[in-house]
């Protein structure tokens, strides 16, 4: 019979989990939820914070169908309060019918 080796790279003996005790990031966990997790992509909100970074609105709109393509839940936009272009912009996008559904910062 081969004996395995339980060395790390640095020498020490790799520790095996106790018997009964189970990890969060377990599927067969029931308190693990990392078979259900949801996507929150800010690209739309937070790319436009550099200093020389602008989207068109026809650039926000074709970031969004491809996001939402690929299966983001959650896009997440410029306040509409923060300008007009950002108020027309978070109307055109949340006018094309997308799956993901819209986040974004309002004032209270």
């Amino acid at each position: 019979m081969s004996q395995t080796n339980n060395l790390t790279s640095s020498g020490t003996h790799l520790s095996r989990p106790k018997e009964g005790v189970t990890s969060p990031y377990m599927s067969n966990d029931p308190n693990s939820n990392v078979a259900n997790f949801k996507i929150i992509e800010s690209t739309l909100r937070e790319g436009e914070q550099f200093a020389n970074a602008f989207f068109t609105t026809e650039k926000k709109i074709e970031i969004a169908k491809a996001l939402d393509e690929i299966g983001v839940d959650y896009l997440e936009l410029t306040s509409p309060a923060a300008s007009e272009q950002s108020r027309n912009d978070c109307r055109a996008i949340s006018s094309l019918g997308l799956k993901a559904k819209i986040l974004t910062h309002f004032p209270s």
